[in-house]
Formats: C-alpha cells, sequence, structure tokens
C-alpha cells in the first residue's frame, strides 16, 4: 500500500460489507477507515477528509443521503465525492435523486470487485485533476496579483526599469526611463537594449554588462548613459536574471539609478572633510615640526661653530642626530599629502608601534589641552600590519576626532587604543573612548552619505573611512552604548601573510 495513496471512507451498517470493501481497496493500494452508521460517517469525514466517500443509503440511524447534506453543512469547503453503495433496485435510486434534486452516482449490491475499482479509480483522477486546476488556478491568481504589484512599483520607480530578454531586447520599460534618459518609451520597447541610445557604448563597463546579458549571468557596477539630448550621466545598475516555469533563465530585470548629483555631492562633502582634517592635522603638525626643525638648528649651530674643536665620532653623531630629525620632518610632509575617498592605496607594511607613537605625538598638544588620557596596548605578535600609511592615518584621524567630540565635558576622558592578533592573518586596530556613545538608531545610519550627529559635521567622515579601508582590503564595525562610550573595530592584514582571502570574508 502506497505511503502517499488516496484515502476512501466506507459508511455501511454491514459488517461483512465493510471488511470486503476495505480488503478490495487496501489490496489496490488505497487507505481506508470504515464507519457503521450514519452519525460516525459525519465525524469522521470532518475529522479526517477523505478523498472519497462509499456511502451506504440505508443506515440504522440516518440515511445516506442525509448523511451527504449534515457533511456539507458543517463544512462547506468539503466537497468529498461519494458513491452511494445500496442493494435498492434502480427505479428507487433515481426516483430519489429526482426527489432530493441532485445526480447520483451509485452502486448497487452485490458489489463486483472489478466495477467498484474502476469506478473508485476513474471518480479519483477527476478529483485530482479537479485538484490540481485548483491549485493552478490559485497560482495564477497569486502571480497575477504579485505580477500587478511588481508593475504598480515599477510604473512608481523613480529609477529606471527595463525587462529584456535574452537576446538584450527591451520587453518593457517604466515611465522613469523616459523621464531620467528623455527617450520616449515607445521608442525604447522593441529596441535591442545596447542599440537603443541609451547606454554610451564608450563606457568600459558596457562589453562586460552585455555579456552577462547574453549569458543569462547577474551583473552589477556603474555606466556611463546618455540622455536624448546627448549628454553623459552616470547609473548604477543592477541585472538581475528572471526564470521560467522550467527553471530555466529566460531574461533580466535591468534596474537603473541615476547617481551623478549623489557622486558630485559626496565629492563635494569628501573635499570638505579633507579640508577640516587637514586643518586638525595642521595644528598637531605645527606643533610637532616645531621640535625637530629647533633640535636641527641647535645641533648645526653648535656643529658650526665648535667643528674644529670637535673629534670626526662626534662629527659623525651630530650629523645622525641631524638626519634623524630631517627623517621625522620628511614623515610629517608626506602625512599632508592629500588622500582622497578617489586615490588608489599603496599599502606597504606599517610598524603600529612607530605608527601609534608618530600619530599621537602628532597630536599630544590638542589631547593635553582637552585633558584626554590615552593608553596604548600592542599585544605581541601584532605589531605590523599591511596598510597605506597615508590612509591609515586618514582614518584614525577621523577616528580620533569622533572620539574627542564624544568626549567632551565627560569626567576623567579616556581613549584606549588596542592593537591585537585577530588571527593567523588579521590584526584588530581598536580604538575606545569613555564618551556619550551612540544610539542603535544612530548606529544604523551612521556609515551612511550626509549623516551627522556632530553640528557642523558633513556627515561623510566615516564614509570616506569605509571606503579607504575596503580599497586596502579591511573592514570596519563598531560597538556602542549612550552613555557609557564607543568602541571602532578595524580588521587589517597582518604585516608578514598579508593575503586577502580572510580579510574579505570578514568585511
Amino acid at each position: 500500500m502506497s505511503e502517499n495513496s488516496s484515502l476512501v471512507l466506507v459508511v455501511d451498517d454491514e459488517p461483512v460489507t465493510c471488511v470486503m470493501l476495505k480488503g478490495i481497496l487496501e489490496k489496490a493500494g488505497y487507505r481506508v477507515i470504515t464507519a457503521n452508521n450514519g452519525a460516525d460517517g459525519v465525524r469522521y469525514a470532518i475529522k479526517y477528509e477523505p478523498d472519497l466517500i462509499l456511502l451506504d443509503i440505508i443506515l440504522p440511524d440516518i440515511d445516506g443521503y442525509e448523511v451527504r447534506r449534515r457533511i456539507r453543512e458543517i463544512n462547506t469547503r468539503l466537497l468529498i465525492p461519494i458513491i452511494f453503495i445500496t442493494a435498492l433496485d434502480e427505479k428507487t435510486v433515481i426516483d430519489d435523486s429526482k426527489m432530493i434534486g441532485r445526480e447520483i452516482d451509485y452502486i448497487q449490491k452485490p458489489i463486483r470487485s472489478e466495477i467498484l475499482l474502476a469506478r473508485v479509480a476513474n471518480l479519483l483522477d477527476i478529483v485530482l485533476s479537479r485538484k490540481q486546476l485548483a491549485r493552478r488556478n490559485e497560482q495564477l491568481k497569486k502571480e497575477i496579483v504579485e505580477r500587478d504589484r511588481l508593475a504598480a512599483v515599477a510604473r512608481q520607480s523613480s529609477d529606471s526599469v527595463f525587462i529584456i530578454d535574452l537576446e538584450g531586447t527591451i520587453l518593457y520599460a517604466n515611465p522613469a526611463c523616459e523621464k531620467n534618459s528623455g527617450h520616449p518609451v515607445m521608442e525604447l520597447e522593441g529596441r535591442k537594449f545596447h542599440e537603443a541610445r541609451y547606454v554610451a557604448a564608450k563606457d568600459e563597463n558596457f562589453r562586460e554588462m552585455m555579456e552577462h546579458v547574453f549569458s543569462g549571468k547577474e551583473w552589477r557596477g556603474n555606466i556611463h548613459s546618455l540622455r536624448s539630448n546627448g549628454s553623459s550621466y552616470l547609473e548604477e545598475v543592477a541585472i538581475l536574471p528572471f526564470t521560467g516555469e522550467g527553471g530555466f533563465v529566460e531574461g533580466h530585470v535591468v534596474m537603473k539609478k541615476d547617481v551623478t548629483e549623489r557622486r558630485r555631492l559626496e565629492s563635494i562633502a569628501s573635499s570638505v572633510n579633507l579640508m577640516d582634517n587637514v586643518g586638525f592635522i595642521f595644528s598637531g603638525i605645527r606643533h610637532e615640526l616645531g621640535n625637530p626643525v629647533n633640535s636641527l638648528k641647535m645641533t648645526l649651530s653648535v656643529l658650526r661653530k665648535r667643528i674644529d674643536d670637535f673629534s670626526m665620532e662626534t662629527i659623525v653623531d651630530f650629523l645622525e642626530r641631524s638626519h634623524h630629525e630631517i627623517g621625522r620632518i620628511e614623515y610629517l610632509l608626506r602625512s599632508l599629502r592629500s588622500f582622497s575617498m578617489f586615490e588608489r592605496p599603496v599599502p606597504e607594511i606599517i610598524s603600529m608601534p612607530d605608527f601609534l607613537e608618530t600619530l599621537l605625538g602628532m597630536h599630544r598638544k590638542l589631547l593635553d589641552t582637552a585633558g584626554v588620557e590615552v593608553e596604548v596596548r600592542v599585544e605581541e605578535g601584532a605589531e605590523e600590519v599591511f596598510a597605506d600609511p597615508r590612509a591609515l592615518l586618514q582614518v584614525m584621524l577621523n577616528m580620533l576626532t569622533n572620539a574627542l567630540a564624544a568626549l567632551e565635558g565627560r569626567e576623567e576622558p579616556l581613549i584606549v587604543i588596542r592593537v591585537n592578533r585577530k588571527s593567523d592573518s588579521l590584526i584588530c586596530l581598536s580604538l575606545q573612548d569613555n564618551g556619550c556613545g551612540i544610539s542603535e538608531k544612530d548606529q544604523e545610519m551612521l556609515f551612511k552619505p550626509f549623516f551627522t550627529t556632530r553640528p557642523g559635521g558633513t556627515g561623510m567622515g566615516l564614509v570616506i573611512v569605509k571606503k579607504m579601508l575596503v580599497e586596502m582590503n579591511c573592514s570596519i564595525h563598531l560597538e556602542s552604548r549612550e552613555q557609557e562610550g564607543t568602541t571602532f573595530f578595524i580588521l587589517l592584514p597582518c604585516g608578514e601573510n598579508h593575503g586577502d582571502a580572510e580579510v574579505s570574508a570578514a568585511l
């Protein structure tokens, strides 16, 4: 007997008939339950919802017609097919059928097994077909509702939405396509996507994008598109394949978003943020430059006046001191070179103890003025990272600026910088403050462009930081509690093993 076979309910007051029908049906692979009176038949039908009922007309409590009526009355959803089993003659059954106003399907007793099985199989096939048709109709209704919903979203979207087939033919273009590009929808639909004067063929990503379209693959990137007046503008493009009933890719949905203005504003904000940071770094560098310049001036002055009195060993010592001070000045000057969010980083091995000593030395006066205590802890085995020193300096500059703002007005302000080994290939650089903290709501927005909680802030500092770190195959995240403080965690490739596999996985 198949585990998934149809369930048949047999209702007959003769135990012998029930046993006989049960044996015939189970041998044929059906599952069978039996009832010996009309009331149990109604109860079992409601409880088990069988696929078919074999129902005796003459029962000791209520007749088969009443059983059928009560089942329908109790649960109108149950449209279980019924075959009446009866010893009544054909004329009586037909008259009963006219009396209750319904056509009756019946088998007369004595029952022949082959006729019973044929009728049961035929009726269940019809029931199965009806169920499949009902399911398909329900599925189609859902698909139509979903399609109408998606069509409404596409029509109302401010982004350009296309549907194209695997040959690149535009099957649909929403109204935003015309609004954004100036090309009428009627001009776009039916044309080849790459021939519709909508995409600038000179764009370096154009060929790669169309290769993905023709191969049925997903693609994301930026494309310079053409307006109807010939002007070019930048769009973020997502090309997503969709499949048909057979699971095969039938075409693509293309979503295009004009990001020209956003990129322009980001560039402006980046420049403003960079100038703010340059002003901040100058306040430290002006102080820091004074020390090596004064030391160099004093050393050379003494050497010039008494060079004839000094031994060669002393002269070499004076020159080495001068060379060391010049090296400090060179490092500071290299740090002043502009490093925008669009510049490509050049990673190298950085000694973290030396880097942090230089960073804090540059800003020691500002930190002391603010009364901020700084603790630095570099764990053994985490002394070297692989990153662009200028970019990392810019990142840490943003971190310090944010920490100082968060510590304003706090008692015993403290910044703790830790460098520890995260794994064989990762170093974790963290900066913790005991400042005012960041709310959960603001944390969700923190790395989004133009969001800021600082008066006069650009909202681009952390955006630039994140982009710099991603460009160096690094990542950043934070933990913060209001009125308790904030900790930023930066994952960097370690100096002796700067492969990118594990860092990429951590992004």
